[in-house]
């Protein structure tokens, strides 16, 4: 399996080393999407959400109200942990991305937890390729139908990837 391009090692690098210019400069031209998907709404566990921000806070925390801040250090940390990380390939395809819609995220994530868990991945960071440009480091698991964790969602922009969507699993 090909080596995970290099804005997998600046991401970990960036956020263990918080450095929070570095993490900027990963960032996708149009603005980083941040969507959290919660398993079950029944037990007040909070609301889905979908936004868009341009920059991210200096503490790597962006603010959701009533709800818990997108943490980035907290959602990627066995990433800025471990020590190496595990390459996949996948052929589903990235349209979900497109329709902005934490449905549609949410069933795109689906199938990279599910790639990942068919490799006896389940919380490992496994950078997960698709053939029509995009990457996906995901630090996530799904038990008995439930997704939980993180996904960092990367789009090739040029010859270079940024990155473009941050799913937090719940």
């Amino acid at each position: 399996m090909a080596e995970p391009p290099a804005i997998i090692d600046s991401f970990r690098s960036a956020l263990k080393n918080r450095d929070i210019q570095g993490f900027r400069s990963l960032i996708a031209p149009d603005g980083l999407v941040l969507v959290r998907s919660y398993n079950r709404h029944d037990q007040g566990r909070g609301a889905d959400v979908l936004f868009s921000i341009a920059t991210l806070p200096a503490n790597f925390q962006v603010p959701v109200a009533n709800d818990f801040p997108f943490d980035l250090q907290y959602l990627f940390g066995w990433t800025i942990r471990s020590k190496s990380l595990v390459s996949l390939s996948a052929s589903f395809s990235s349209d979900a991305l497109a329709e902005r819609s934490v449905p549609a995220v949410r069933h795109f994530a689906r199938q990279i937890v599910d790639r990942a868990n068919q490799a006896n991945l389940s919380f490992v960071p496994t950078v997960v390729r698709l053939a029509d440009d995009w990457v996906i480091l995901s630090e996530a698991s799904s038990k008995q139908g439930l997704l939980s964790g993180a996904l960092a969602v990367f789009q090739k922009n040029g010859p270079e990837y940024r990155l473009k969507m941050v799913v937090d699993l719940r």
